[in-house]
């Protein structure tokens, strides 16, 4: 019988909303206003392996080194800050029935979103809301819907959605595929 091999390269765990897993040592992240990832209070700017199981992140100040279905590998080419997360957006692109896109900017930008369903689904309605914003869209099968968001400057801005009509990939919970998340930050005159 063949010895378990260990990645030895990685030497903490840092944890983003989330409870601890086991019995590794972790440290708490949190974001400051402009997308700084900070630990101990201090931006951290050490490589960064990301788990990326039902959620799309977006950084800057990072190089993409690697890239697998449920983590990317990132060396820190300035100060890494997060851009977008999408917490329930799974890798094939469908959103769980419930989650959050969240925009770190200091300088305001638009989010752009393109849903779809494949033909052979049921319309899905899903609520879009945050700040000054409540719209149900219904997303019928073959269909593309692009939308817009403008995002206001000045730190982090979030756009939940939900559906109270989920259909289930084998046994995952999915409501409609979210074709395009992007943000797109408002240049400076």
């Amino acid at each position: 019988m063949a010895a378990p091999l260990l990645n030895t390269s990685v030497k903490r765990l840092l944890l983003l909303g989330s409870a601890p897993i086991d019995q590794f040592d972790t440290k708490t992240v949190r974001v400051a206003g402009d997308g700084t990832l900070l630990v101990d209070g201090r931006p951290d700017r050490r490589p960064l392996l990301v788990q990326t199981y039902g959620s799309t992140v977006q950084l800057s100040g990072v190089e993409r080194v690697r890239h697998e279905l449920v983590f990317d590998l990132y060396r820190p080419i300035g100060t890494p800050r997060l851009r977008v997360l999408a917490a329930g957006r799974f890798a094939d692109r469908w959103l769980a029935p419930k989650g959050a896109i969240t925009v770190w900017t200091k300088t305001g930008g638009t989010l752009e979103l393109v849903l779809a369903l494949p033909a052979g689904t049921q319309v899905t309605p899903i609520v879009l809301s945050g700040k000054g914003i409540k719209r149900t869209v219904r997303v019928h099968p073959g269909q593309r819907i692009p939308l817009s968001f403008r995002v206001p400057a000045g730190g982090a801005w979030n756009l939940h959605f939900s559906s109270d009509r989920p259909g289930y990939l084998g046994e995952r919970a999915v409501s409609v595929r979210a074709e395009r998340v992007s943000f797109e930050p408002r240049r400076s005159p």
